[in-house]
């Protein structure tokens, strides 16, 4: 059986079903269809009125109307969909359909506009016409969003061992990423995975940049970068004084003491603390705050100027520093001095030695300006502690300063003690004392004589003269003053008391100090006389008779 088909009775197609478009010149046309079998042909006319054309619908975006189904707009500009038929229809429009992704929309007018288009709005848009003959067919239209290229990374990494793997993807194309270090401008890796390897924490930055050409407008270059932030675990490492494995701090005994010691960890140092030797109570403090350790006391102590291991710890390890705490050192007490010919042995207790070992030094000086050392050894009595020395060989100086040094590699500090030191006797020495010494006691002896001789004969008592009469006391009669000599140095103590007391008279023509002296006399002063040592009374001066003229010596 064969099926054909007429527009106004002429054959337009062979076949069934027929299938064609409605265009303009079929308006008002009849359609007919005839079928024919092997043995007879005959026509049978299914549509005997003129066809309507119902109104067909167009989708127009913007102020174009493009060939191509997808329109592309910038995130942000405005766009507006049209939906018009291609000429003026009767019957006419009534109404508009619109729909996004198969969703109904709102918007019954001929045009639909997007004031402000976001990436939601982005979809399939699809527009029909209706009038009072029917709809028309579907209109569709993609309607693309460009917007601005997003990253999306990890924004903290953590690594213990340094190696770590960075991931970056675009919304965009992912073969578009590149890596920089942060901070610099040189690439380190294109693509979307960057294997890195760190030494410390670390900033790197992925980029990406895009062209977008919107339908309606000039092209726009878009970039995006995102950074992750790479944080290095590590033990802590000390920033103050590095490259040491100790700190001294030299101090001084009851002053106050604070230092601070940084570190650089990640994590945060969770725990430092002081060790100290065994037994030793110490008032040191140790204080952490965030990676800085701070030690410190308001009054240091013997006990505190030592040596000390201060430990810092956190998740990743711990560090060992030395601390040592030097404090000046005090001097020597109780020095005292041992002498014997030619060497002196010195004695003295040692002082606080600032925590660390002392050593002595013994210096001499004999004008307190130039001193010399003396480097001999020094025994310590291990029961009272005392440390002696033995100097020998010493100058003949009297006076002798010495000066006991303690010295701790800090400071010094020191005792001086001073004593008068003996020449040192010789055998050719000893002639000149004994005979100074001899001299000595001679010149004594005589002038004990002297002093006896000049007391005696000046006051002699009474005597009679060989031309004259007796001469008594007189007016010239006079007491005796003491000597000035002390009675304790003298033999003739019984004379010198005898003189003291006795009133003398004078022959005033024949007795005169040192001459003319009778031989009895001086017998008289060489034997011995026991004086009484009442003193006499004193008599009333008489005054003395004129001698007669012929008995007295003619003076020369």
């Amino acid at each position: 059986m064969e099926y054909k088909w007429f527009v106004d009775d002429v054959l337009e197609f062979t076949g069934d079903p027929y299938t064609f478009s409605l265009t303009e010149s079929l308006r008002n046309k009849s359609i007919s269809c005839a079928v024919q079998d092997s043995d007879e042909f005959g026509i049978q006319s299914d549509a005997s009125e003129p066809l309507i054309l119902l109104p067909k619908a167009t989708a127009t975006l913007g102020y174009m109307n493009p060939l191509s189904h997808i329109y592309k707009a910038l995130k942000g500009s405005s766009v507006t969909l049209t939906c018009s038929e291609s000429r003026t229809r009767t019957p006419p429009i009534s109404r508009y359909r619109w729909t996004r992704n198969n969703e109904p929309l709102s918007e019954k007018g001929r045009s639909f506009v997007i004031a402000r288009v976001e990436t939601n709005h982005a979809g399939e848009y699809e527009c029909q016409a209706e009038n009072s003959e029917g709809r028309s067919n579907t209109i569709t239209k993609t309607l693309q969003v460009l917007v601005d290229p997003v990253l999306t990374t990890d924004e903290r990494i953590e690594t213990s061992d340094g190696h770590v793997e960075l991931k970056c993807s675009s919304s965009l194309n992912d073969q578009d990423i590149v890596w920089f270090k942060s901070g610099s401008m040189d690439i380190l890796h294109v693509g979307s995975t960057f294997n890195a390897h760190v030494t410390k924490s670390t900033n790197f930055t992925c980029q990406v940049s895009a062209i977008l050409t919107p339908t309606i407008g000039s092209p726009v270059v878009k970039g995006a970068n995102s950074t992750i932030s790479v944080i290095y675990k590590y033990s802590p490492i000390r920033k103050t004084h590095p490259l040491q494995r100790e700190i001294t701090y030299n101090r001084y005994v009851g002053h106050q003491f604070a230092e601070a010691i940084e570190y650089d960890a990640y994590p945060e140092i969770a725990d430092a603390y002081l060790q100290t030797p065994t037994g030793l109570q110490t008032k040191l403090s140790v204080k952490l705050i965030g990676n800085t350790v701070q030690i410190s006391t308001g009054h240091l102590t013997k006990e505190d100027c030592t040596s000390f291991q201060m430990e810092v710890q956190n998740t990743e390890g711990e560090d060992h520093i030395d601390i040592n705490i030097r404090c000046y050192p005090h001097a020597p007490s109780d020095v005292t001095a041992i002498l014997s010919v030619g060497q002196v042995t010195l004695k003295w207790t040692p002082g606080f030695d600032g925590g660390h070992n002392q050593v002595f030094r013994v210096h001499q000086s004999v004008d307190g300006k130039s001193w010399k050392q003396y480097y001999s050894s020094h025994d310590k009595n291990e029961v009272t502690g005392q440390i002696k020395t033995v100097v020998m060989g010493l100058s003949s100086e009297k006076i002798q300063l010495f000066k006991v040094i303690a010295d701790n590699g800090l400071s010094s500090d020191d005792s001086n003690i001073a004593f008068t030191f003996p020449k040192k006797e010789k055998e050719s020495d000893s002639g000149p004392v004994i005979g100074g010494a001899i001299s000595g006691v001679v010149i004594f002896i005589v002038i004990a004589i002297g002093i006896f001789i000049y007391c005696r004969f000046h006051f002699l008592p009474a005597r009679q003269t060989k031309n004259g009469p007796t001469v008594k006391e007189s007016d010239y009669a006079r007491p005796v003053a003491r000597p000035a000599v002390a009675a304790d140095d003298l033999k003739d103590y019984d004379t010198i008391q005898k003189c003291q007391y006795e009133n003398i008279n004078y022959n005033t023509r024949t007795d005169h100090i040192g001459g003319n002296l009778s031989s009895n006399h001086y017998e008289n002063l060489r034997q011995p006389r026991k004086l009484t040592m009442k003193p006499q009374v004193m008599p009333k001066p008489v005054k003395p008779k004129p001698p007669s003229k012929p008995n007295q010596p003619s003076s020369s």
